[in-house]
């Protein structure tokens, strides 16, 4: 303390000596032998300015001069991070979650419009529910993947975790299949750039991780694609520059005003009466570089007012012991500051008034407890965008719904046709089971480094709920090359038909078994694997074989139905016919020919029976006197059916036909007497439904409905209808005159569909008085006969059984429609596009 007032009566001093001109320039700038002080050459007046400069708002403490206004300053700088994390496309997994497919019928992609406009379907059979022939999915917009419960209402699909508790998915589902016990699902994964159009969008969401395959029993949803992201980290830094005034307190934090604003419970703004956000001023933290509360230790020093002795301040030269001037290294005189109290004339010292800081006991400065503080803050935000690109490699399942999926998107056949050859290997698609399903792999999908091909079985596990791929048969090895490959996917039997049919069993291994003739494989609608041999020519049925695992023959039957012969000249038949007369036997000499003229179309004759209607006798009075009755010929008759003559002509001249007359009938005495017949009784020629016919047919087959199947074969006049009976398990075909058609399908009491040359749409009914259990006969209506229509290019008949169609005028301008119950057209007046719903059967 006694130092600092030491310090303090010097700058008085030398305010003073300045201000009284005692004071010269700087030391360097002057010669201490050519400026002395008083006379005296061995002193140096010192300039105040050169200790602490002693402009207001400086006091000097100890060798420091202290800065002691009142506004305190003060920069800071402030670095802070904001990341945002976007996923280009970061879709969530549905992996390890559970479909609640519980209750439902069908399943469905539609879009959420369609969805939420939904009424409650009605419908007479679940079959009905399964009519669907769109060829597209919903293609833009937002989709639900729903299930269609028992009570027609559809019902978004829920995602539950293990514990039952529902998921939230976000993501937008494109299209869905089901095949056996499970259903493929793809969701999509947003395409960089641009939209696609929907092929490339479900391609680049199938090969990115978003198909999913769902075991339909337990609804457990399982990733077709391992799924990882790459990082992509890029940072933009931004500067804020800001000054601000606040009156702080000593080692508190700074606070600072700020703008709160209001929310409602549900997050929505809270705005007044002009919609402008309302806000609370609240009081918050100024935070320092370091994200902590600002706090000032340190601010403006207090001070106080003192009388202060006066100093003047030398520079003395310095004297060695000898009295002689001393000097340094270089040669220079050396000189030591002095100071010495100002005293006026009377000796007295000269006192100064002087502002100096309050110091503690101690000798510390002291400072204002509150004050102002100029802020200027720098504030620098690094904005930092982590983006995560999506990537897939190929999973275990990948191979497998790599085929599945090209079933989806590139299907050619239609969606009521059988694939009778489902259970064929060699098609290059999975062949599905009520459980298990198999498919023909290379073996390095499996076995790295291996070749070949074998049969992968893949099972759903219900003790550990996964799926298992396992090898179930390396068909190399075992020879099925040569051969046309199946499997019973029901028992697991691999089967290679050649001339001899070789069989693999996982419990009995391989076999070989020699048949008369070589068999062809076939699944019929009812799922099951069917063997035949070709070229069955019988009679009644069909013959079919089950084959088990120890290759015994298991026969099974079609049983065949027939149908008329009829005349297929467009300018009419004339039939040669053995008659049968009433009263006699079937014998070559009661038969006699007639040749009956018949118009396309009209049944062919096999025999007919001629009864006598009546005898023209002209004026005989002949008896007949033979017990035994007589028997009388002539070749002047004719022919009535049911009262309407039948035009024939006699099958050879002079042919003559017989009379029967009983004992005492008046008889003709002339052999040119006239008859006049009524047929009778008649045969028609019928045939068996062929076996070839059946055997082409296949290849067309398509369902009307549960249980009964149209199959079309271009070489008959008209096609094949299979019914199945469930109680017989047994197959019935039968000849049927509906002709083929593109999009059959239930409508009303029949059927409707579009003909071979796209030019009208047909609605075929049967008609029970012409149809029998061995043939089946439909009338045929032309619906669009009255309408002005070019080409039918598309009839689609939604779920519920609504059907549309899509067509060409005359003018090659496109009109819509729909098509009543009963058949009725109604035109659109302007083009329509309509939402079909492509419902999948299920459970």
């Amino acid at each position: 303390m006694r130092r600092f007032y030491v310090i303090v009566v010097v700058l008085l001093l030398s305010v003073v000596l300045s201000a009284c001109g005692l004071f010269g320039d700087d030391l360097g700038d002057r010669d201490p032998v050519e400026d002395p002080v008083n006379g005296d050459p061995d002193r140096i007046p010192l300039d105040d300015e050169e200790r602490c400069s002693m402009e207001e708002g400086y006091v000097l403490i100890g060798e420091e001069c202290v800065y002691v206004s009142r506004e305190f300053f003060k920069d800071t700088s402030i670095s802070r991070e904001e990341t945002t994390h976007i996923g280009l496309d970061d879709t969530q997994g549905l992996n390890e979650l559970i479909a609640d497919l519980s209750g439902s019928v069908g399943l469905a992609v539609m879009s959420r419009e369609r969805f939420d406009a939904q009424s409650p379907l009605v419908y007479d059979s679940p079959l009905r529910l399964m009519q669907v022939v769109s060829t597209s999915e919903v293609e833009e917009g937002e989709n639900v993947f729903a299930k269609l419960l028992e009570d027609g209402v559809f019902e978004e699909v829920a995602f539950l975790d293990h514990d039952g508790q529902e998921v939230p998915i976000d993501m937008n589902p494109l299209l869905l299949e089901v095949f056996g016990a499970f259903t493929l699902v793809v969701f999509e994964i947003p395409m960089p750039g641009e939209p696609e159009d929907f092929e490339h969008r479900v391609y680049y969401s199938y090969n990115y991780g978003g198909a999913y395959l769902i075991h339909n029993p337990t609804g457990k949803v399982f990733a077709t694609r391992n799924i990882g992201y790459h990082e992509h980290i890029t940072t933009e830094t931004e500067m804020f520059n800001e000054e601000i005034v606040l009156t702080v307190t000593l080692n508190e934090p700074v606070m600072r005003e700020a703008k709160e604003y209001l929310f409602d419970e549900d997050d929505n703004p809270v705005l007044d009466e002009n919609d402008n956000h309302l806000y609370e001023t609240v009081l918050v933290p100024v935070l320092d570089e370091f994200d902590d509360s600002l706090v000032f230790t340190e601010g403006p020093l207090l001070t106080e007012t003192v009388e202060v002795p006066l100093y003047e301040h030398y520079l003395q030269r310095v004297y060695d012991d000898a009295g002689e001037p001393a000097f340094d290294d270089a040669g220079e005189p050396l000189y030591e500051e002095v100071s010495e109290p100002v005293v006026d004339d009377a000796g007295d010292p000269v006192y100064v008034t002087e502002e100096v800081a309050v110091l503690d006991g101690d000798g510390n400065e002291q400072y204002e407890e509150t004050f102002d503080v100029v802020l200027n803050v720098v504030e620098y935000v690094h904005h930092i965008e982590i983006t995560y690109e999506r990537y897939s490699t190929q999973a275990p399942l990948h191979y497998l719904v790599n085929r599945l999926f090209s079933i989806v998107l590139h299907g050619e056949k239609h969606e009521n046709e059988i694939d009778i050859l489902a259970s064929n290997l060699d098609m290059n698609r999975p062949v599905f089971g009520s459980e298990d399903l198999y498919y023909l792999a290379p073996c390095s999908t499996l076995d790295e480094g291996a070749s070949g091909e074998m049969v992968v079985k893949v099972s759903f596990d219900d003790a550990s709920e996964e799926l298992v791929l396992e090898e179930h048969m390396n068909v190399t090895a075992a020879g099925f090359t040569e051969c046309a490959r199946y499997v019973d996917a029901e028992t697991g039997v691999v089967f290679c038909l050649s001339e001899d049919l070789k069989l693999f069993t996982p419990e009995e291994g391989l076999k070989t078994v020699s048949y008369e003739h070589p068999l062809t494989g076939i699944t019929l609608p009812n799922g099951q694997l069917y063997f035949y041999a070709y070229g069955q020519s019988y009679d009644e049925y069909y013959k079919l074989y089950r084959i088990t695992a120890d290759g015994a023959l298991h026969e099974e039957f079609i049983t065949f139905g027939e149908r008329h012969i009829t005349c297929e000249d467009p300018a009419g038949c004339t039939q040669h016919v053995f008659t049968l007369y009433e009263g006699m036997t079937l014998g070559d000499e009661d038969t006699y020919p007639l040749e009956i003229d018949l118009d396309f179309g009209d049944k062919l004759f096999e025999s007919v029976t001629l009864v006598v209607d009546s005898v023209d006798l002209g004026t005989s009075t002949e008896t007949c006197e033979d017990v035994e009755g007589c028997v009388l010929y002539t070749s002047n008759i004719s022919v009535l059916d049911d009262g309407t003559p039948v035009p024939f002509i006699a099958s050879f001249p002079e042919a003559l036909y017989p009379v029967a007359f009983d004992f005492g009938d008046t008889i003709p005495n002339t052999s040119d007497f006239h008859v006049t017949y009524e047929i009778f009784e008649t045969k028609h020629q019928m045939e068996r439904l062929n076996a070839n016919h059946l055997y082409n047919a296949f290849q067309n087959m398509y369902r009307l409905e549960e249980g009964l199947y149209y199959l079309s074969y271009d070489q008959l006049d008209g096609g094949i209808l299979l019914d199945y009976d469930a109680a017989l398990e047994r197959y019935h075909a039968t000849y049927t005159n509906m002709p083929p058609t593109f999009e059959t399908s239930p409508l009303g009491a029949g059927y409707i569909g579009v003909n071979e040359s796209k030019n009208a749409i047909y609605y075929f009914e049967e008609d029970p008085a012409e149809s029998s259990g061995l043939y089946r006969h439909f009338t045929i209506e032309n619906l669009t006969g009255a309408e002005d229509i070019h080409e039918v290019q598309n009839l689609s008949v939604d779920y519920d059984g609504s059907v549309y169609f899509q067509a060409v005028d005359s003018f090659l301008s496109t009109i819509t429609g729909a098509i009543a119950a009963d058949g009725t057209i109604d035109i659109d007046t302007v083009v329509t596009e309509r939402e079909i719903i492509r419902l999948r059967p299920i459970n």
